[in-house]
């Protein structure tokens, strides 16, 4: 990819892709869309999107990852709006995963294996509008989401069962009173 360093988007989605070694993108800082969905990632290697500072959009959905607890792994994409990480085998996020995505809007993590988020979640982003935790086991919530409530926040939690939503819905009108309108 060294010969098309101006390029802004790429997709290699349903091509096999089975590695993305470190550095393999480093040439690319022009790029803002980066879609790697419906391939057969299982891995991802420490700072393989570390030169995409304008990067906006990620999508590594439908691929084969079993975690995000690689060190740094999104360290650098302060201008990310958008990942997705959906329909994977995804079990494990390491508790910095998502420090520094300041101008994160929208994560999608539903359809993994996700029991717990290990306060993930709490060291992202203000700029959160969109959390998508449906369809995983996720049995514990408390402490894992924002503390700061957002205008048009929506968190997704279609088809999980978690153990703490009771404690989790008091905490959310706590963060929400009811203000009457005068």
């Amino acid at each position: 990819f060294a010969t098309l360093a101006k390029l802004i988007h790429l997709d290699l989605s349903s091509n096999c892709v089975f590695r993305l070694d470190s550095g393999v993108l480093q040439s690319q800082r022009s790029l803002n869309t980066l879609r790697l969905h419906r391939n057969v990632l299982r891995r991802l290697a420490a700072g393989v999107f570390g030169n995409l500072s304008a990067l906006q959009e990620l999508r590594l959905d439908e691929n084969r990852l079993t975690s995000l607890d690689t060190g740094g792994l999104f360290a650098g994409l302060g201008k990310l709006n958008s990942l997705s990480v959906a329909v994977n085998f995804v079990s494990r996020v390491a508790p910095d995963t998502f420090a520094g995505l300041v101008q994160l809007k929208t994560l999608n993590l539903s359809s993994n294996r996700l029991r717990s988020l290990n306060g993930s979640v709490r060291n992202c982003c203000r700029s959160l509008h969109t959390l998508d935790l449906a369809h995983n086991p996720v049995r514990d919530l408390s402490g894992q989401l924002l503390l700061t409530p957002l205008q048009g926040q929506t968190l997704g939690l279609r088809n999980t069962t978690p153990d703490t939503l009771p404690s989790l819905m008091s905490g959310m009108m706590l963060l929400y009173p009811f203000v009457e309108s005068v």
